[in-house]
This record gives C-alpha cells, structure tokens and sequence, in this order.
C-alpha cells in the first residue's frame, strides 16, 4: 500500500507539487474532498435548522410587534446577540409584465423601458442550430469565453 497525501497535508501543498502525484492519489484526494464538502454542507444545514428551531418563534414576536413581516430583528440569548434576518422575495410573473409593458406602451402611450428591464438570452444549442445566415445576425452580440475546466476521476474496480 502506497503512502497517500491526506486533506490536511495537500492543503500545505502548492498545486505544481499536487500535480506530481499519481492520479490515483489525486483521486483519492478529489474524493475526500468532495466527501468533507458534502458533510460540512450536511452539518451547516443542521446548524441552521437549529438556529430555526431555537429562535423562529422569538423574532417573529419581535417582527410581529414591529409591525412587519420580514427583515432583521436582534435579540439577546444566552449573552450572546442574535441578529435574526427573514429576507422578503420577491418574483414577477413574465408573461403578465408583458402585458402591461403593451398596456404603458398602446394605452398609455409610455416607454415600458422607464419600467421595466428586458432581458434578451439565446441558448446556445438553438443557435447551433440555426442556418448560418441568421447566425451572422447574432454574431455581433455573441462572445465566447472558457470556464473552469473540471475533472472526474473515477477508480477501476
């Protein structure tokens, strides 16, 4: 059985001296990694429901006697100061903003723009598919870039 590098040693480790590891260590690592992501992510959840559990009840008492439903209320617990945030979200139906963008425009004889902010996408797998005369229109608009490269290591057997 060969030594490994573990977590805590790579993490002292710059990324050339990494990159000379056997790719069977590196994938060794990759998973570990993705192992402890996973478990912090699991534990911060649990922590956060908690946090609910224990103080849900007392801020919304406080929004409540503030008068509003969301935002921020602080509350001692323990010697120790809470700051309990509910964020309000809001969403917006598309198809009904549209109408009213018709509406200020035909009706009211407005610029829905004043109001409203459009936001063009084209899908790239549509565009491939496209014959290369409407192509040209949209290459103006169109500018490639690269992303993060990523790799799976996957162990035989």
């Amino acid at each position: 059985m060969h030594n490994r590098v573990t977590p805590a040693q790579a993490s002292s480790m710059s990324a050339k001296e990494l990159a000379t590891l056997p790719t069977d260590h590196l994938a060794g690592l990759l998973e570990a990694v993705n192992d402890q992501k996973a478990s912090a992510a699991r534990l911060s959840d649990k922590v956060g429901e908690a946090l609910d559990l224990k103080f849900a009840g007392r801020a919304a008492t406080l929004r409540d006697t503030k008068g509003k439903e969301t935002g921020t209320v602080s509350f001692e617990s323990d010697g120790v100061t809470v700051r309990a945030d509910l964020p309000q979200t809001v969403t917006w139906d598309a198809g009904i903003l549209a109408e009213v963008a018709n509406h200020i425009r035909d009706e009211l004889h407005g610029d829905p723009a004043e109001y409203l902010e459009t936001k063009y996408v084209v899908r790239e797998s549509r565009f491939k598919a496209w014959p290369a005369s409407l192509q040209a229109l949209f290459m103006p608009a169109r500018t490639t870039g690269r992303g993060r490269p990523t790799y799976k290591l996957e162990r035989r057997g």
